[in-house]
């Protein structure tokens, strides 16, 4: 997606909390080869690990991720999907780091042209992640697809979780939203976080998620599918359309479930 799309952002929808920071200052931005990454190093701090560099640098035959590993660069090409993947690595970056490290561990032992199960997950989390923070009733509600229950009759839960997208992918798809995105959900313990509520994360609160998945994700974690697929326009005041009865019972976006999760088995999930 063009870089042009940027314009149609809507910065007051619920989607965009905890990256409007980053989009309420962006510089018009040209096709020019390197003008993302150029822009995303003048944001990157002093400590940060990596440097952003145009696609180009990435010689021919040479894996992404494993030139990442080695050269402590980041390819990056003048598009949406690097543009949100360079404010990811800005955002969560010791998650971003232990992704890579991951990936170059299975590339050791598995080579690059297989991928395996391990490496699918990442990319499946690092692509269209979500993370939310919720009591366990709504949990178990969203794991087994009961989304009346989720949406409808646990809607004052709504109030007491908090929610944030993570993955790149998913930030593009926001930038022209439909009604069917799904996203991939990883649990936020309540522990971890700030207990004042608000509408979202706060930045202390991201610093000790951003440790906390690097931690959390490791290959072990990564086998048993650490996420729920959720469907983000269920959540109360996302989208534009009327949240009514008639719209959950859309079959076609709100799919029921073919297993359903226990108390004990969502526990893994966490």
């Amino acid at each position: 997606m063009p870089l042009s799309a940027l314009n149609k952002i809507k910065l007051d929808e619920n989607y965009w909390c905890g990256w409007d920071s980053f989009l309420k200052t962006i510089p018009a931005l040209d096709t020019q080869e390197g003008s993302v990454a150029t822009w995303l190093n003048t944001l990157k701090p002093a400590t940060f690990p990596k440097t952003f560099v145009p696609q180009s640098v990435l010689p021919s035959g040479v894996s992404y991720e494993a030139f990442i590993f080695e050269q402590h660069q980041i390819p990056t090409r003048n598009g949406l999907h690097d543009f949100f993947n360079g404010l990811c690595w800005l955002s969560f970056p010791k998650t971003k780091l232990s992704f890579n490290h991951i990936h170059h561990q299975q590339m050791a032992q598995l080579g690059t042209t297989q991928r395996g199960k391990v490496r699918d997950m990442l990319t499946v989390i690092d692509e269209n992640g979500f993370l939310i923070e919720c009591p366990d009733e709504l949990w178990q509600a969203l794991a087994n697809k009961q989304w009346i229950k989720a949406f409808i009759d646990l809607r004052a839960l709504w109030q007491q979780s908090r929610v944030m997208v993570f993955g790149h992918a998913l930030l593009e798809k926001l930038v022209n939203p439909y009604k069917a995105i799904t996203a991939h959900a990883i649990r936020i313990p309540t522990q971890l976080l700030d207990t004042k509520k608000e509408t979202g994360f706060n930045q202390q609160d991201l610093q000790r998620i951003d440790t906390y998945l690097a931690e959390y994700l490791s290959e072990k974690t990564l086998v048993h599918k650490p996420y729920i697929p959720i469907q983000i326009f269920g959540i109360p005041g996302w989208g534009n359309e009327e949240q009514n009865l008639a719209y959950y019972q859309d079959t076609s976006v709100f799919r029921t479930a073919n297993v359903q999760y226990t108390e004990s088995t969502l526990k893994t999930k966490i």
